[in-house]
């Protein structure tokens, strides 16, 4: 709802038609949304919590856990307050033991894992691509070739075929990531994981019984999915930028 926020086109909902109610993306009536804004600017009062103020003010913000090294949960602490509560946590200096920290040079890099295939994508990031609808063969399609729910047009003069993310051998990403705008955001090597360390209170587990009794020949506990390797360089002008996105 800023002030600033260019409306789109009426013409690119009219192909959005359910039970003749135009929608916008987020599923929402346009016609309810525009009602909204037009009050928002008649009335600044009534706009809703965070409107035009910085990210995240639309609620009062959450009380912040900070562990250190040598003040950790233990694994049942972990697990009531932040697995089975939304009570967020920074833990400060965490991965300062971890062998990583003085192994992994682009050198040590490129001898243990160079070989491997990684996942890159831009520093700069826009996800408009990934969910605006663009025309093939005569049908509206999204990022995947899919029929959207809801169409909203991609922008006027927005690459939609640019390359928003592909594979690369490691050991060339190594020789050209301080010069050319990509980082790597890729599941670990398995190489890599005896450089990281998974702390105790980070091993707790728990499966409800009814899970176990149905797989009696499976781990019964639950277990991470998988840890992702994230690089980049940053310095100046060449810095990672993301829009919000879950």
């Amino acid at each position: 709802l800023a002030e600033d926020q260019e409306w789109v086109d009426e013409q690119a909902f009219k192909i959005a038609l359910t039970g003749g109610v135009r929608y916008t993306a987020d599923a929402r009536p346009l016609e309810e949304v525009r009602k909204e804004r037009e009050k928002c600017i008649a009335e600044p009062g009534s706009c809703p919590p965070g409107h035009m103020q910085p990210f995240g003010s639309h609620r009062p913000a959450d009380d912040i856990t900070i562990y250190t090294p040598d003040n950790l949960p233990t694994p049942a602490e972990f697990w009531a307050r932040h697995i089975h509560s939304p009570q967020p946590a920074v833990f400060r200096g965490l991965a300062s033991n971890h062998p990583a920290m003085s192994l992994w040079t682009d050198a040590y890099l490129d001898q243990r894992v160079g070989g491997h295939k990684v996942k890159v994508e831009p520093k700069v990031e826009e996800r408009v691509s990934d969910h605006c609808a663009r025309k093939r063969k005569g049908k509206w399609v999204d990022s995947r070739g899919v029929a959207p729910h809801y169409v909203r047009p991609c922008p006027k003069g927005l690459n939609v075929d640019a390359e928003n993310d592909h594979q690369r051998v490691f050991r060339q990403f190594l020789k050209v990531y301080q010069k050319e705008p990509w980082y790597v955001i890729t599941q670990t090597p398995t190489e890599l994981n005896q450089d990281v360390l998974v702390h105790p209170f980070m091993q707790c587990a728990k499966r409800d019984p009814s899970w176990r009794e149905a797989r009696p020949n499976i781990s019964s506990t639950t277990h991470f999915y998988e840890a992702n390797l994230w690089m980049s360089y940053n310095e100046g002008a060449n810095f990672s930028r993301y829009v919000i996105h879950s």
